[in-house]
């Protein structure tokens, strides 16, 4: 028996992102390993002949393969599969009829070891350097970059595995919030007419709130309010009347012929739309108390001037009395220092 013994490095590896079952491998000195339940296992040489090689080959990224039968060091694991056959057209050793898994009448002395056709050392992938990030996918608002790169650097090859990790990296941008233009309201209703007749005018409003302008965004374009004319009809010509005469004031003299008037507005109604001003005068003056005076009237005016003037003599006299007794007052110290002021 030829043993070939080094030590334990895998040349061909066949991995599809994380290990999973029927995953297979190649330790240096050939022995075939498959991947089952968490851990690596060997295959017994029973029934295993070069079909079977060469789906485990094909499976490794070779385009066949032989069998080695157990000339290969012995391994140290669980035994998975035991009586493997193999028509050569099969996929995976997983899809090969055997025995179930773990189920087995072998040691490890008669463990399957198999070579590949162009078998080379197990190359595993790197990444390249990121990519440049794509151009946000929007202005505003919160969107969206990516940046990818590849495993190639160098690509996984003779069943190396591939890079772990993702090929996409993604991250928000402009995150600010949009600009907001502003819209007009719907009209409100026009105002009552400014006038009856003879051209009013009315207004009506909107406002720039549907919405309202944000985050810099433009004022509503135009007028917030509107005004047209109304009612255009001619107003009526009305000629101004007089207003009822206010009472007489009082004569102007007790005899001898004095004065007395009254008067009244032209407001009743007023002229209006070029009507005619009231026909008269606002104002009448009459004679009264035409009569002699007989010389009590003159003593009751003189009186009545005497009377007035005594009475202001009294209230000034009165005003300097308490002029002079506010500066005549005296202030003095009480023997608690209490200030006491005098008159």
């Amino acid at each position: 028996m030829l043993l070939l013994i080094v030590s334990e490095v895998f040349i061909a590896v066949h991995l599809i992102g994380a290990q999973s079952t029927g995953d297979v491998r190649l330790t240096n000195s050939y022995r075939l390993e498959i991947y089952h339940n968490y851990e690596w296992g060997t295959v017994c040489d029973d029934k295993f002949d070069d079909n079977a090689a060469t789906v485990a080959c094909k499976q490794l990224g070779f385009s066949s393969g032989v069998s080695l039968g157990n000339l290969v060091e012995d391994g140290s694991g669980p035994i998975m599969l035991d009586e493997l056959e193999s028509t050569g057209s099969e996929s995976t050793l997983y899809g090969c009829p055997s025995k179930p898994w773990r189920d087995h009448d072998c040691t490890h002395s008669e463990d399957v070891g198999v070579f590949c056709n162009n078998l080379y050392p197990v190359k595993n992938g790197g990444w390249s350097t990121w990519a440049q990030w794509t151009t946000c996918s929007r202005s505003c608002n919160g969107g969206v970059q990516t940046r990818s790169h590849e495993c190639n650097n160098p690509s996984p090859k003779y069943g190396g595995s591939c890079c772990h990790g993702n090929t996409l990296e993604t991250r928000t941008c402009n995150s600010i919030s949009c600009p907001v233009n502003g819209r007009w309201s719907t009209w409100q209703r026009w105002t009552a007419c400014s006038s009856s007749c003879g051209v009013g005018f009315q207004t009506r409003i909107r406002q720039c709130n549907n919405p309202t302008p944000q985050s810099g965004g433009v004022y509503c374009y135009g007028s917030p309010s509107q005004t047209k004319k109304c009612n255009t009809v001619s107003c009526p010509v009305i000629d101004g009347e007089w207003s009822t005469w206010t009472n007489w004031t009082d004569c102007s003299k007790p005899c001898n012929g004095g004065l007395k008037e009254r008067s009244r507005n032209c407001n009743s109604p007023p002229p209006f739309n070029g009507g005619l001003y009231c026909n008269g005068t606002d104002t009448d003056v009459k004679l009264c108390n035409t009569f002699s005076c007989t010389g009590i009237e003159s003593r009751m005016e003189l009186a009545a001037i005497v009377s007035g003037v005594a009475v202001g003599s009294i209230l000034i006299s009165v005003a300097f009395v308490l002029i002079y007794k506010h500066m005549c007052a005296r202030k003095r110290t009480t023997q608690k220092g209490t200030l006491v002021f005098y008159y």
